[in-house]
């Protein structure tokens, strides 16, 4: 599956549609639907604003199904064209978290930034209580700039062995 990675408002859309429109969410078992003859005017809204958002980041993506939780995460659900890039045209569901869709499907920090969280929270005392790459990643910019510019070159310096 290929995605274009959607913006951190588009991101709180979703997440704010999730919270507001409990009928979008939905524990499916097997082949079950929301039926959408039963949704409100507002929440038919919602579900055509999810829409217009997958449609602009998921590759062959065809109908949002419904929200769901799987392993205390958000999860999407929708129905995909698996053929979309010249394939053999199949429409079958597809599922994403939501954080992939604003991270990318590589969702844990990285080692590269793992040293530069230990690198800040050395030079700067702020300590990091994260656990995910959105949280490793909102750490590093707003504390990249509290940390001297002296320490920046110290560490050039030695790393490079001067």
């Amino acid at each position: 599956m290929k995605i274009n990675l959607i913006t951190k408002e588009e991101y709180s859309i979703l997440l704010d549609i999730y919270k507001g429109f409990p009928k979008l969410r939905f524990q499916n078992q097997g082949y079950e639907y929301i039926d959408n003859t039963k949704l409100s005017t507002e929440e038919l809204d919602a579900f055509n604003q999810i829409e217009q958002i997958l449609k602009k980041s998921i590759k062959g993506f065809v109908h949002f199904n419904n929200f769901k939780v799987k392993n205390n995460k958000i999860v999407l659900r929708f129905q995909y064209d698996y053929g979309y890039d010249g394939g053999q045209h199949f429409i079958g569901v597809g599922y994403i978290l939501l954080t992939e869709l604003l991270l990318g499907f590589n969702s844990e920090i990285t080692e590269k930034q793992k040293q530069y969280i230990v690198f800040i929270e050395n030079e700067t005392g702020i300590e990091f209580k994260g656990k995910t790459l959105e949280e490793a990643s909102i750490y590093i910019s707003e504390n990249k700039d509290k940390v001297s510019p002296m320490a920046y070159q110290d560490t050039w310096a030695i790393e490079n062995g001067y």
